[in-house]
């Protein structure tokens, strides 16, 4: 029937959407499941950890008049607002976590609404336990203003990239739905049936395309180790920015004040090491949590796009196919790399800077913990530079056989 022609390529369109491996069915939410599942898992622990002993700790005696009472938290009594910001901002990064855990057991690979909805339950997980961090690590100026700059800058970025996915998202379904209905009139055969395409006929044959799946391989097994790695960074680090080395006061007396951190009066320079190390790290592997997300959405939308523009039929002229190289190389430029891999080595670097800071007393010691730690940075190092400098034609490779002459 005529009149059916309009509904059955509709039907045609959805089913090739559903197969393609890069098409919008495919949401990154799923694709990391298992890594999305481990981060919230580990953010459900930490809060509930944290929301049961609070940052400050707690009164150890009852005084006269019934003013304190022994187990009471003794936050609420020195600062109070810190106080309702850290319970309010760690009870919301729990709930997230555990309506995130919900939500990635039962997600699917077509389920493009429960995978907005995670996205933004996640978003909001990440909003709290920044405020709870900020609100429960600061004591003084100092740190509240440091702490303040650094989640700002990240609350900024994850809110720009939310809207940004959100509003592409919307654009993307509005002009797929348009643009499919014009572009599929050659995957109809003479009598109305659709053809079938073999893809994965095709990129068996073609070598480039083999290539682009053993890189996409490797890429993916790199982004697995990093968003293992930044999820502990953060687990840690929250934990350790919470309840700083050597406690908190639990009185008054010489003039101290109840809940401060006793390392803070003590040891002043090494309390701020700690707290500058622990907090960066912190920050850094939120950043790098939300800048492997980014990049999942960006071949996401490449994919998109190439769907669009008519490449996944064949009948792409060479300017289309090279529009969408375009896209792919402004999407995926070195810089984007560059400054995940920094992040990577702030995060490691802030995290063995805040463990000399705080675990050591002396002088003897802490030269024994930075040489260790930069004898870590220094394996990494090699680890990463060797094998580029083994390569024919670089300088690194024209050295060690020189090395090696000798």
């Amino acid at each position: 029937k005529p009149g059916a022609q309009p509904w059955a390529r509709l039907l045609q369109w959805s089913q090739t959407q559903c197969s393609l491996p890069n098409s919008r069915a495919t949401s990154m939410e799923y694709q990391l499941k298992e890594y999305l599942l481990l981060l919230a898992t580990l953010v459900a622990t930490v809060t509930y950890a944290a929301g049961l002993n609070l940052p400050g700790g707690v009164w150890q005696e009852d005084t006269h008049g019934g003013a304190h009472i022994a187990g009471d938290p003794i936050l609420p009594d020195t600062h109070y607002r810190r106080y309702l910001a850290f319970y309010y901002c760690n009870a919301t990064a729990f709930a997230a976590s555990l309506v995130a855990c919900l939500l990635l057991l039962f997600l699917n690979e077509e389920e493009t609404i429960s995978a907005t909805v995670l996205r933004a339950v996640m978003v909001l997980d990440l909003f709290g336990l920044m405020g709870a961090y900020a609100a429960g690590s600061c004591r003084d100026l100092f740190t509240t203003i440091y702490s303040s700059l650094l989640v700002s800058a990240v609350f900024a970025y994850i809110t720009k990239v939310f809207i940004t996915y959100t509003l592409h998202r919307v654009l993307t379904n509005r002009t797929q739905v348009k643009g499919d209905a014009n572009t599929q009139e050659e995957d109809y055969d003479a009598n109305g049936n659709p053809e079938r395409q073999d893809e994965d006929y095709d990129a068996k044959r073609d070598p480039e395309k083999q290539d682009e799946e053993r890189n996409a391989k490797t890429g993916d097994r790199e982004q697995d180790v990093l968003i293992l790695l930044a999820t502990f960074v953060v687990a840690i680090t929250y934990m350790a920015g919470l309840g700083p080395p050597g406690g908190f006061w639990g009185s008054s007396q010489d003039g101290h004040r109840v809940s401060d951190p006793i390392m803070q009066d003590h040891y002043s320079a090494r309390y701020q090491a700690f707290f500058v190390c622990n907090t960066t790290a912190f920050v850094a592997s939120l950043l790098v949590i939300v800048l492997l997300m980014d990049k999942e959405l960006s071949k996401a939308i490449t994919g998109a796009s190439k769907a669009i523009t008519g490449d996944r039929t064949g009948a792409s002229t060479g300017d289309k196919t090279g529009a969408s190289k375009a896209i792919c190389k402004a999407i995926f430029s070195p810089t984007r790399f560059v400054v995940l891999y920094g992040f990577i080595a702030v995060a490691l670097t802030g995290l063995m800077g805040a463990y000399a800071a705080g675990s050591c007393r002396e002088a003897d010691a802490t030269i024994y913990v930075v040489c260790l730690a930069g004898a870590v940075l220094a394996s990494i190092f090699l680890q990463v530079a060797i094998p580029r400098a083994t390569k024919k034609k670089c300088w690194g490779h024209n050295l060690l056989k020189l090395i090696h002459d000798l």
